[in-house]
């Protein structure tokens, strides 16, 4: 039960929530590695996987967009591949 009470008292400041923040915008690092948490968290329960993935595609078009053109793109050169054709 002691967890909860953490977890409940972790942003219960904005000062913290905002100290939090400007560390994410200064280290790249803490930034790529607070996302690789969030998103291994997202992706363990398919509603909340669901629901970011909506999330992304109408609020972060341009991250949409990109992650589309790279798996485009993925999937054109694979399809070059001449060995691999029937």
């Amino acid at each position: 039960m002691k967890t909860l009470n953490v977890e409940n008292k972790l942003f219960q400041a904005p000062a913290e929530k905002e100290r939090l923040f400007e560390a994410l915008e200064k280290d790249s690092q803490l930034l790529k590695e607070t996302l690789e948490v969030i998103l291994t968290l997202v992706i363990s329960d398919p509603k909340l996987t669901s629901q970011v993935a909506e999330l992304i595609e109408s609020d972060f078009k341009e991250l949409y967009l990109a992650i589309f053109k790279d798996m485009l793109m993925e999937s054109s050169s694979s399809n070059k591949m001449g060995c691999c054709k029937d």
